[in-house]
């Protein structure tokens, strides 16, 4: 059971960091698409 439950925290550390690459892409996205309609 042990050896099951090792990998977990990396695996939560990567989806914390995708996560977080994720939000940054989507709020990069949201800016390009306002600087665009601004023009």
């Amino acid at each position: 059971m042990n050896n099951i439950l090792k990998p977990l925290p990396e695996l939560f550390d990567k989806f914390g960091k995708f996560r977080v690459d994720l939000k940054d892409w989507i709020e990069k996205f949201e800016l390009t698409v306002t600087l665009a309609n601004d023009k």
